[in-house]
């Protein structure tokens, strides 16, 4: 990161030395190249889509940008995320808070690992989990679960997904992006077919 900032810190003093935004715009693209996409990302968004970005896509992201289409796939996103806008109800927003906290990345996390061992093999994965997630389906009728704070927010974040463009524009470049994440997602296309068809509500 500080090396990163010194990059970045010497090529403003030579821009403004020089005034040769054609040679520095060279230097500031090959620097970049070397970079990790969630490292341009975090870089170019460091509060709140930063903090997300990293959470939910970083394990995807790991690799530095190596084709035109993925270069274009993330301008696309950082156009998308510069334009919009994701707002909360005030009483949710320590909810939020603590999705971003510490112990919410590792409680994040630990859902990820979950995840990706269903999507892996879901057949195996609802055959030895079938005990939790009749639980949890019986959880989800109560009225304590569908009013949390918790299931508000998801709630919202469904809302904001199907209205804000999410889905639409943010997640197909995203695949393009990344072809981890694009095979990452038709294996969980996969696995909720699976899962739709053994526990259709």
């Amino acid at each position: 990161m500080l090396q990163r900032k010194k990059a970045q810190n010497e090529l403003l003093k030579e821009l403004a030395a020089s005034l040769n935004w054609t040679a520095v715009g060279l230097k500031a693209a090959a620097a970049g190249s070397r970079q990790s996409v969630t490292e341009r990302l975090t870089s170019a968004f460091p509060g709140f889509w930063g903090k997300y970005l990293s959470l939910h896509f970083g394990r995807f992201l790991l690799d530095p940008v190596r084709t035109e289409d993925q270069e274009n796939a993330l301008h696309e996103i950082c156009e998308y995320l510069d334009g919009v806008q994701f707002e909360i109800p005030e009483e949710l927003e320590n909810e939020l808070d603590e999705m971003n906290s510490s112990s919410g990345c590792i409680v994040q996390c630990k859902a990820d690992e979950a995840l990706a061992e269903a999507v892996n093999d879901p057949e195996g994965w609802l055959k030895n989990n079938k005990e939790i997630i009749d639980q949890y389906i019986e959880l989800q009728k109560t009225n304590e679960y569908r009013n949390s704070p918790g299931i508000k927010l998801m709630e919202l974040l469904k809302e904001f997904n199907r209205d804000k463009g999410y889905n639409a524009v943010f997640i197909p470049a995203m695949r393009r992006l990344s072809p981890a994440y694009d095979e990452y997602m038709i294996k969980l296309q996969k696995a909720d077919q699976i899962f739709r068809s053994q526990y259709q509500s």
